[in-house]
């Protein structure tokens, strides 16, 4: 039976970090007010030096990523990683150069246009105001589009480059550590009526009301949980998951055959491994997480054949929690939030 954190005479675990949420919290809980989650950074860059900036933070970020995915990893794999690294620097530096020469070029036609401009203009200022007024309009395009041209050739090399280096070196890096990086889907099918799925089922959130859901069997009734489509029976596999600001959610791995109609622990025992939050508090099954900081993404990696879970801060590679279990059946990832002003997303590596 869930445990419910308003009562008094309950241990204080389960006052403190619900290990679920009892029924009729869930249906009376409303949504909160608050400020949105900051909008991402815009990535499009208007000169040279914007463009310096962005690819360098690029870098740094796939350079963090790779340091977090070989943290635990076996050791003899640490000069690959440095022979990794030293590729990732390598591409920037051909990519940079091959900017700079392309910027050469453009600016090259740039002030040869800019040129061809001024020259009309000497030559409209001996004709006729009337002439002059109908062809400023013409001018004024001009310009614009020697703008529109600029921003459009940074724009567009900064998405090939982030592909280029992505399939390059992150998906060099999945077959060295032989390890699956899946594309997660969230299965609307088993999701509560009140969570709202969005971002093409990669985002969820508690809403309002309930939404016009059948249901069917592998549908979660009570708790606000969601699967993803997509389970595993072997190999070693790892994802992200964003929570952002959220205060109320817990992630993981679960069995198949967890319970969808009605309530449940969020432990081993009931057939979950996760890690969840309750306002400041974090727990790991029934023990207390002390974290420094509050992580805002994090990595879920499975070994199926080895029996281990490991759930890591994904900005840091700090090891959060660990479980240990001999699984023999399928387990799919898993999802839980209350939270109605923060989305939970499923990242890309």
């Amino acid at each position: 039976m869930a445990l419910d954190p308003v009562n008094s005479d309950l241990p204080v675990l389960a006052k403190v970090i619900p290990l679920s949420m009892p029924q009729q919290s869930k249906e009376n809980l409303t949504r909160q007010g608050g400020k949105a989650n900051e909008k991402e950074k815009c990535t499009k860059a208007k000169n040279k030096e914007q463009i310096i900036n962005l690819t360098k933070e690029y870098m740094d970020f796939l350079k963090k990523r790779i340091e977090v995915l070989f943290q635990h990893r076996p050791q003899y794999l640490n000069d690959e990683k440095e022979r990794i690294l030293t590729q990732l620097k390598e591409e920037v530096n051909i990519y940079q150069r091959i900017f700079d020469d392309r910027t050469e070029v453009l600016s090259a036609q740039q002030n040869n246009i800019k040129v061809a401009i001024i020259a009309i203009q000497n030559i409209l200022q001996l004709h006729s105001v009337v002439f002059l007024k109908d062809t400023s309009s013409i001018i004024q395009r001009a310009k614009q589009v020697l703008q529109i041209k600029e921003e459009t050739n940074c724009v567009v090399d900064l998405k090939k480059l982030k592909t280029t280096l992505h399939d390059n070196i992150m998906v060099k890096v999945q077959k060295l550590l032989k390890i699956g990086i899946p594309s997660l889907i969230l299965d609307e099918n088993s999701a509560h009526p009140r969570l709202i799925l969005s971002d093409g089922n990669r985002s969820l959130r508690w809403g309002d009301i309930k939404l016009n859901r059948a249901d069917n069997p592998e549908r979660f009734d009570i708790e606000p949980a969601v699967l993803s489509t997509e389970g595993f029976a072997h190999g070693r596999h790892i994802w992200e998951v964003e929570v952002g600001d959220g205060t109320r959610w817990a992630i993981g791995v679960a069995n198949e055959n967890l319970r969808r109609k009605g309530g449940f622990d969020l432990i081993p025992e009931d057939g979950c491994w996760t890690m969840r939050r309750w306002e400041s508090d974090y727990c790991a099954g029934k023990q207390y997480l002390h974290l420094k900081d509050s992580p805002k993404k994090i990595f879920i990696y499975l070994d199926y054949n080895a029996g281990d879970i490991t759930i890591e801060n994904a900005e840091d590679g700090t090891t959060l929690c660990t479980f240990k279990h001999s699984f023999t059946e399928k387990i799919f990832p898993f999802f839980w939030s209350l939270d109605s002003n923060s989305e939970m997303k499923i990242t890309s590596l």
